[in-house]
């Protein structure tokens, strides 16, 4: 938590994070001004298919499935965490995040 009590603040510049469990959000926070959002929910889509890529990831905008995306001017991070479904995945490894905000 920053100075300001709602964003981390590193020297003059201030880093303004959106916390949020499913990235279909980005389009509410649309007017809004943040610089990234960390979200979850997806698990990678647990089942990557080559050239298809995740068809049953539980979203509406498979293109933020995991990693870290630009969308507009914002960044969206979605780790893909460790769940499954019934014990599968596919071509979708689980991991544990660690991010360096510098």
């Amino acid at each position: 938590m920053g100075r300001d009590g709602n964003a981390f603040v590193a020297g003059d510049a201030t880093l303004r994070l959106v916390l949020n469990h499913n990235l279909d959000a980005k389009d509410e926070f649309r007017g809004l001004d943040w610089d990234v959002m960390f979200c979850g929910h997806t698990h990678g889509g647990q089942l990557k298919l080559p050239v298809i890529g995740p068809p049953f990831a539980p979203v509406h905008d498979r293109g933020y499935v995991a990693g870290l995306n630009r969308s507009e001017r914002h960044q969206i991070f979605t780790p893909r965490g460790g769940g499954n479904l019934y014990g599968v995945r596919f071509n979708c490894r689980p991991e544990v995040s660690l991010l360096e905000i510098r």
